[in-house]
């Protein structure tokens, strides 16, 4: 898919070629998806940027931009810094659509000296597609993590985005001293019957609204719920507050409440597992574990999401996988043999 034209006026020489240098990456990595699909299939992440990085290269050479290349990552942004000015932020999806959290509202990680950022989406489902388009053209949304951070649709219809609806151009408003006092006041005027403010200082970062739980599509219940267990394993565990922490984790960071929270996780009994790798079964599995079972590339997408943002403290799936089966051991002696049969 080629580059979207961003609705800036002002670009120059050197501008003009930075977008061709990433619209002519676009279209490789679009041809190189339609030979090879399979390759990007497990490519999300920082994996994806490393390849974004080596294309880029591949197409800066007798360009302006040869040797000016700089894969910085990690905590910063954009994650690709090219010829010190401008900047490719690599976002991805495993699911077949062309959405993902964005990057802190606040950007105070922002490579400095970089002005303009295109964002190279790679959708990473079958069949494998690749997309270009301005930052601030497909931010649909703000939403709270750990902090406010910007919503990408790469599909987002011109007009759409956050910055149209609070009347502020992009620029404006990351410059402004005070971002966060902008976003409180536009979403106090976006308040609905039964949703309720939250009052945001300068330095805090907190929900703007507060929604049940069980008022969300099951979709987005399943993908917090297994959230849950991925940041708080003692979920597994036999404490009879073992969701407190959980909960009030929900509402702090998400805005969220829930009346019946352990039931999401426990209701329906216990079921059998058959190993997938080994023959073996194992009967009155709690039924929490089926959760896992059910949505089994969904934890994993989110495990690496989590791991990237650097939300959960384990560095892979064993670790994990270690401290709920310590813990789990409390309920069902053998978590450790289901879990590492299911997601190793």
């Amino acid at each position: 898919m080629a580059i979207l034209k961003s609705r800036r006026q002002d670009a120059g020489p050197e501008l003009e070629a930075f977008r061709r240098l990433a619209a002519g990456t676009t279209r490789s990595l679009n041809e190189r998806a339609g030979r090879d699909g399979s390759f990007f299939l497990d490519k999300g992440g920082t994996r994806l940027e490393g390849v974004v990085r080596d294309e880029i290269l591949r197409q800066s050479l007798g360009t302006c931009f040869e040797g000016a290349v700089e894969l910085v990552s990690g905590a910063s942004f954009p994650d690709i810094v090219v010829g010190g000015r401008f900047g490719v932020e690599v976002k991805s999806s495993q699911a077949s659509n062309w959405k993902s959290p964005g990057n802190s509202v606040l950007e105070s990680n922002r490579v400095g000296g970089v002005s303009e950022v295109l964002v190279i989406f790679g959708k990473l489902a079958p069949p494998v597609e690749f997309m270009c388009r301005p930052y601030e053209e497909c931010l649909a949304d703000i939403r709270v993590t750990h902090h406010p951070r910007f919503f990408i649709d790469m599909r987002l219809p011109a007009g759409r985005t956050i910055f149209d609806k609070m009347l502020v151009a992009y620029d404006d408003f990351r410059k402004n001293q005070y971002p966060i006092d902008m976003v409180k006041e536009y979403f106090r005027g976006q308040i609905k019957e039964n949703e309720y403010m939250w009052w945001l200082d300068k330095d805090q970062s907190l929900p703007v609204t507060i929604k049940f739980l069980n008022d969300l599509p099951k979709a987005e219940r399943v993908e917090i719920c297994l959230e849950g267990l991925i940041l708080f394993p003692d979920l597994f565990g036999g404490k009879p507050a073992k969701f407190n922490e959980f909960l009030i984790h929900l509402l702090q960071n998400r805005g969220l409440v829930s009346h019946n929270l352990r039931d999401l996780f426990t209701a329906g009994g216990k079921f059998s597992y058959a190993g997938r790798k080994k023959k073996f079964v194992l009967d009155r599995v709690p039924k929490i574990f089926k959760l896992l079972v059910d949505h089994k590339d969904l934890f994993l997408e989110s495990f690496r999401r989590l791991r990237e943002d650097g939300l959960t403290g384990f560095s892979e799936v064993g670790e994990w996988i270690d401290a709920v089966a310590d813990l789990g051991g409390e309920q069902f002696k053998d978590a450790g043999k289901l879990l590492a049969d299911l997601l190793t």
